[in-house]
């Protein structure tokens, strides 16, 4: 699998902000991963690619700016976006960005099999209903049961990308 990664022009082929090599540079220097560096191109390329798509369908509502232009592929590049309440270059993919699809990266290519946002169920259907009279039983059984929504959450990420949501790395000045 070959990845097409964002320049910064707006590619309409794009589908990785981050190279193998730029993963590897990053995890080596912020969160070391034997598991990641035992992994081939081929599994590092399908992480980067699963953990672009992932930024771009979860932050796609939240992201400060605007696309670039129609036709590019990812979020990234954008105009009138902030870092820090710096301006981020309309021709660039910000580094924060980078180093969240690293951080997904890393953790796709550690579970491979896991998704990165789960298709939830309706916790309120009904998955079993059982009904005696004699003795009078009801035994009901939903869907979602009792457990939280098994959503993958990136905590690191939020932290990362904070600053370039709207709204998200505003300070408080007196």
């Amino acid at each position: 699998m070959a990845i097409t990664v964002e320049d910064g022009s707006g590619l309409a082929g794009a589908d990785a902000y981050v190279s193998v090599a730029d993963v590897d540079a990053y995890l080596t220097k912020y969160n070391p991963s034997t598991t990641w560096d035992a992994l081939g191109d081929p599994e590092k390329e399908a992480a980067i690619v699963k953990a672009t798509r992932y930024l771009d369908l979860v932050y796609a509502e939240r992201w400060d700016g605007v696309k670039k232009t129609e036709a590019q592929a990812l979020d990234w590049p954008r105009y009138d976006a902030d870092y820090k309440d710096h301006p981020v270059p309309s021709t660039e993919v910000p580094q924060a960005v980078k180093d969240a699809t690293a951080e997904i990266a890393r953790w796709s290519g550690e579970n491979p099999t896991t998704p990165l946002i789960n298709t939830k169920t309706d916790d309120a259907a009904i998955k079993r209903d059982k009904i005696q009279v004699g003795q009078i039983v009801l035994d009901t059984t939903y869907a979602g049961g009792n457990e939280s929504s098994t959503d993958t959450d990136f905590p690191v990420v939020e932290a990362i990308l904070d600053p370039l949501t709207i709204g998200g790395g505003e300070v408080e000045r007196g």
